[in-house]
């Protein structure tokens, strides 16, 4: 008897060893209780097929439960943390749309040596900026 107590505190996705598969597989209640599934369903899986199957079958078995209507002050912290996640999103975005502006400017055609130096250094660093902001991911 302490021999099968040992047997049943192993994990029930364990596969026997090949000597017993065939003994351990039809004995006791297991496949006696299960009028649905038949034999094929109260063995463990033998493979990674097997497993897949046993998952999909157990979870459609189980029904979800029914939306429930989301309470003001979850409402409230729900949306103050999206607004605090896309924060630098946005501004991200505002910073992306004055380097567009500073580029799509005209250059002055009557503008002295110092200004187009430094309506050119202006337009360098937006497209520097534009380029680092484009590299990040979060922002492709």
């Amino acid at each position: 008897m302490s021999d099968e107590s040992s047997r049943g505190s192993r994990l029930p996705l364990a596969l026997p060893p090949a000597s017993q598969g065939c003994s351990s597989g039809g004995g006791g209640g297991g496949g006696g209780g299960s009028s649905a599934g038949g034999s094929g369903s109260s063995r463990p899986p033998r493979n990674l097929q097997g497993l897949l199957q046993m998952a999909i079958t157990a979870g459609s078995e189980e029904p979800d439960p029914p939306p429930e209507p989301m309470s003001e002050e979850r409402r409230q912290w729900l949306q103050e943390a999206m607004s605090a996640a896309f924060r630098g999103q946005r501004e991200e975005v505002e910073q992306m749309k004055s380097c567009l502006r500073v580029l799509s400017q005209p250059m002055p055609p009557t503008a002295g040596e110092a200004e187009q130096a430094a309506d050119q250094q202006e337009r360098e660093g937006a497209l520097e900026l534009l380029a680092d902001l484009c590299e990040n991911m979060d922002n492709a």
